[in-house]
């Protein structure tokens, strides 16, 4: 992406994030490690190990929320491994 810093903070490889909203589409509040953080255009993007997050698909908007009090402003999936990238308003401290 132009424009954006990218590191990876736990894995060396491409990993896709389980997608966990497929098995249980209520639950609120779920504990995981991040697997990638950067920035877009000034905003944090983060891969976390697993999802409740619905992203953006097939003409439904993705699900809101927080991750640790930081607003998810944006919730898709990325064409490269197909990981969740949920980006916030600020970086996950």
């Amino acid at each position: 992406m132009k424009g954006c810093r990218h590191h990876k903070l736990a894995y060396t490889t491409i990993m896709t994030s389980e997608r966990l909203y497929y098995h249980d589409s209520y639950t609120t509040t779920f504990t995981a490690e991040v697997v990638e953080q950067w920035e877009v255009e000034g905003k944090t993007a983060v891969i976390l190990t697993h999802s409740f997050f619905y992203p953006t698909s097939g003409g439904q908007p993705h699900d809101t929320g927080t991750l640790n009090g930081i607003d998810v402003v944006d919730v898709f999936i990325r064409p490269d491994d197909e990981a969740v990238v949920h980006l916030l308003v600020a970086p996950l401290t």
